[in-house]
């Protein structure tokens, strides 16, 4: 099934806020698929490359998500603009990690 919308998600040091993001992000996902037939595919852009970003997929099971990682930290436009690198979908949310 091909996703209709992908959310990017700029990380830096943010292990404290990605699972609860995540989780919304999981539910609304739930709904969505209900009603459009539709996915939503998360992309979460590592501006921390000394830190791995670790996340179980299985528990956000209506979320397609793939993580890439910038070689060095290069900010939040640059973790943006590669994340959107990424998608091919027609819509593209932009949300920060603490949102």
């Amino acid at each position: 099934m091909e996703a209709l919308i992908t959310v990017i998600i700029p990380y830096y040091k943010g292990e404290k806020y990605i699972h609860n993001l995540l989780n919304k992000l999981n539910i609304l996902a739930s709904s969505f698929i209900c009603q459009f037939k539709g996915f939503i595919e998360v992309v979460i852009v590592n501006d921390s490359p000394e830190e791995n970003v670790v996340i179980s997929e299985k528990n956000f099971s209506n979320l397609s998500i793939f993580i890439m990682t910038n070689e060095k930290n290069s900010g939040i436009h640059t973790s943006r603009i590669n994340g959107l690198s990424k998608s091919t979908d027609p819509f593209v949310i932009f949300l920060d990690q603490d949102d």
